[in-house]
Parts: structure tokens; C-alpha cells; sequence
């Protein structure tokens, strides 16, 4: 008995389906049911069509890359703005803070400092000029000869006017006796400098021996203690005099 042959039954379904899905069906197709010159126009736009995409999704990728640089850009700078304002704030209090700190610490120590002195260096009726800051008309009148005599400049002047406080008196010998002292909370290489400095100007400007000095309300460190051993300074920790050592 001879079985009779089946032919697989294809459904609208399944041929829209395999348009969908398989390129190689859709290509045959198309070349049964266009004429050749049309489907060679087609495969033309398609190939075009293709091409125009890409270069679709190139300029909008680029214009996605170059908005999202931008706006990184505007909020990096927004932020460095908003952070070196902060930074400028924080500073300006801070040296407001200092300044204010400083000038009480000065207006504390200032006897304590003065009985230091008197006592380190044996002056006899010393008397204490507090500088504030070149418009001292006493230290001004005691410099203005020498800078008219060319001992020291206009400059070095108004640079030994910016200390803190001159004394000036006799030693144990009746000898004129000066001391420049520089006041600071914390004692630093400028510091020190800086007192050295000045009183060398002082004494050349008024041909009295002057000693440079130094005070502070903290602990000093030991570099710039050793640093006001060499240049002579001698520093006031409030209550406590630290004298160079020979």
C-alpha cells in the first residue's frame, strides 16, 4: 500500500512572519515579484536610506556628546565659583578672627612683656612706645633726621614704624638702651626676621644700641627658637623669657 505524500501547508501568518524575520526569504521574495531594474533601484535606497541612519545617529550622538561636555563644563565652573567664594569667605573671617585675636592677645601681654624686657635687658626708665602701624608721630620725629641725613631710607622708615612697640631707656651702665619687640600669638621665621631687621634700622637711624625682640602666647617651636638664637631676638612667651644661647 503506497503512502500518500503530504505538501506542508503555509499559512498568511507564517509568510508574513518569515518577511519579518528571515532577510534571505524577503530578498527571494523580492526578486520574484519585482523586475530587475526595480530591484536594484530598491536595494539602492536601502543601501542609502542605511547610510543616511548612521550618519543621523553620528550627529546626534555628537550633539549628545558636546551638550553633556558643555553642561559638565558650566557646572565645573559653577561649582569652582561657589567653592572660591566659600574660600574667600572662610579666609576673610578667618583673618578677622586673627587680627581681633592678636589685638587682645597685645593688650593682655603687653605688661607682662614690658616687665620681661625691664628686667632682661636692666632698663632704667624705660619708657614703652606703642606703634600703631607708621602713624606713631613720636618714632616718626625720631626718624625723620636720619632719612633726611640719608642714614636710612624713606622705605627702612616707615618699615621701623610697622613694629609693635619701641623702648627706649638706660641700662644698669646709664647707657641708651633700645628694644624693638614684634608681638604675634605664634612666633614665625617672618618674626623673627622681621625684629632683627627693624631694630638694626633703629639703631643705625639713632646711633643707639638697639636689641630686637620677639613675643608670643604659644609654644614656639624649636627650629624657630633656634632661628632667633642666631639672629639674636630674644623671645617672651608671656610669663617666660627664652634667651639665646652663646
Amino acid at each position: 500500500m503506497t503512502t500518500p505524500m503530504t505538501t506542508p501547508t503555509t499559512t498568511t501568518g507564517e509568510i508574513i512572519q518569515a518577511l519579518n524575520t528571515d532577510a534571505h526569504f524577503l530578498n527571494a521574495v523580492q526578486r520574484a515579484i519585482l523586475p530587475p531594474a526595480d530591484y536594484h533601484h530598491m536595494q539602492l535606497r536601502l543601501i542609502a536610506l542605511e547610510a543616511g541612519n548612521q550618519r543621523l545617529d553620528a550627529k546626534i550622538d555628537a550633539k549628545v556628546d558636546a551638550a553633556t561636555q558643555t553642561l559638565r563644563q558650566e557646572i565645573q565652573d559653577a561649582t569652582d565659583t561657589l567653592q572660591k567664594s566659600i574660600d574667600d569667605a572662610v579666609a576673610k573671617i578667618g583673618g578677622e578672627i586673627s587680627a581681633l585675636a592678636g589685638s587682645n592677645f597685645e593688650r593682655y601681654a603687653q605688661d607682662e612683656i614690658t616687665d620681661s624686657l625691664h628686667h632682661r635687658f636692666d632698663l632704667r626708665s624705660n619708657h614703652a612706645c606703642s606703634i600703631p602701624q607708621t602713624n606713631n608721630s613720636e618714632l616718626l620725629e625720631l626718624l625723620l633726621p636720619a632719612v633726611e641725613a640719608d642714614l636710612i631710607t624713606t622705605s627702612q622708615s616707615r618699615d621701623i614704624r610697622r613694629a609693635d612697640i619701641a623702648y627706649t631707656g638706660q641700662d644698669s651702665q646709664k647707657q641708651a638702651l633700645q628694644v624693638l619687640l614684634e608681638i604675634s600669638i605664634t612666633i614665625e621665621e617672618k618674626d623673627i626676621r622681621r625684629a632683627q631687621r627693624r631694630a638694626d634700622w633703629l639703631e643705625l637711624a639713632t646711633g643707639v644700641p638697639t636689641r630686637p625682640a620677639a613675643a608670643a602666647g604659644q609654644f614656639i617651636s624649636p627650629e624657630i627658637q633656634l632661628l632667633a638664637d642666631q639672629y639674636n631676638v630674644y623671645v617672651v612667651m608671656v610669663e617666660v623669657m627664652v634667651e639665646p644661647e652663646d
